[in-house]
């Protein structure tokens, strides 16, 4: 496929003289497939800075954590790819498709359980020499179901609590085995996702405000049952009144965060992540972003999520 094509103009936004010189706004496609691979490219250049001081403590070569992401994104895009051009629409929502990716995921789900811990989480399996943490699998095929389903179950959506019942019973089984790992991280990005396609499909509101009650009282229910998770909660409230021990992580992000201001102190130039946020090449990579980069820097991300998003 030629390059020209990914920009080519939507016909809508093509001047009415074609002579004038004046450009066209670019197609919806060309503005997706350049948001992403901004973003990817400012993820590897971020990730670069802010894994060198933590590679160097661990006797590992300055760029190990940036030549494993680029492998790691190397590996995406195939796979991507490979569906993309090969599998057909009709193939992937196929009841009989849907319910094997169910089916597998749920597998490895289990067999996550039977991992060996990472910081005190079962999350990740080792499948050749590669950690692969199947809740990312989850959302992705929770989404494809959720979508095929809503389509040929409109009038269920749009006129019962019948869709939201059949889907809970998907839900409820998933959240049981993410919960039993635990990540509650995940839970809760895929409820969002839920209710953001539910919304969507037009789902009546008083639905929404049933089921979003139910919702605020079971995380409300986990939160008051989990200790770290009732800890890290409160630590919002002020994440400045234990530094050096609940609130450490959050109260440095904040600094990073600080620090940078509008323009930040300058590309590889963060002092957060010299030891002081763990792994900052991971959870705390956006803040390590706003330190060397700033609002600025941070902005731009937001930005291109927004025109991935929209």
């Amino acid at each position: 496929m030629a390059l020209s094509s990914f920009f080519r103009s939507s016909p809508k936004t093509k001047q009415a003289s074609g002579s004038d010189g004046v450009l066209s706004m670019p197609s919806a496609r060309a503005i997706l497939l350049s948001s992403v691979g901004c973003m990817m490219v400012l993820s590897l250049l971020m990730v670069a800075s802010s894994s060198i001081p933590f590679a160097l403590s661990r006797g590992m070569t300055e760029l190990y954590f940036f030549n494993n992401q680029l492998l790691y994104m190397t590996i995406g895009l195939i796979v991507a790819i490979i569906p993309y051009y090969g599998v057909s629409l009709r193939t992937l929502y196929k009841t009989e498709t849907q319910f094997l990716l169910l089916g597998i995921t749920g597998i490895l789900l289990v067999a996550t359980l039977f991992s060996t811990p990472i910081n005190g989480s079962k999350r990740w399996l080792t499948l050749g020499g590669f950690n692969f943490q199947v809740a990312e699998l989850a959302k992705l095929v929770m989404i494809v179901f959720v979508s095929d389903f809503v389509v040929r179950r409109s009038f269920e959506v749009r006129n019962g609590l019948d869709g939201f019942l059949r889907i809970m019973l998907v839900v409820v089984l998933i959240t049981i085995l993410l919960l039993s790992q635990p990540d509650f991280g995940s839970f809760v990005v895929i409820l969002g996702t839920l209710f953001a396609i539910f919304y969507i499909a037009g789902a009546p509101y008083k639905h929404f405000l049933a089921l979003g009650a139910a919702a605020v009282g079971g995380a409300v229910l986990m939160v008051t049952t989990a200790e770290y998770r009732l800890v890290r909660v409160m630590s919002f409230m002020d994440p400045f009144d234990d530094v050096q021990d609940t609130d450490y992580q959050l109260a440095r992000s904040l600094i990073a965060f600080g620090r940078g201001q509008f323009t930040g102190v300058g590309y590889g130039e963060s002092v957060q992540k010299l030891s002081h946020l763990p792994e900052a090449h991971t959870d705390f990579l956006l803040a390590i972003t706003g330190e060397e980069l700033g609002f600025v820097g941070v902005s731009m991300v937001l930005i291109l999520e927004a025109l991935i998003i929209g």
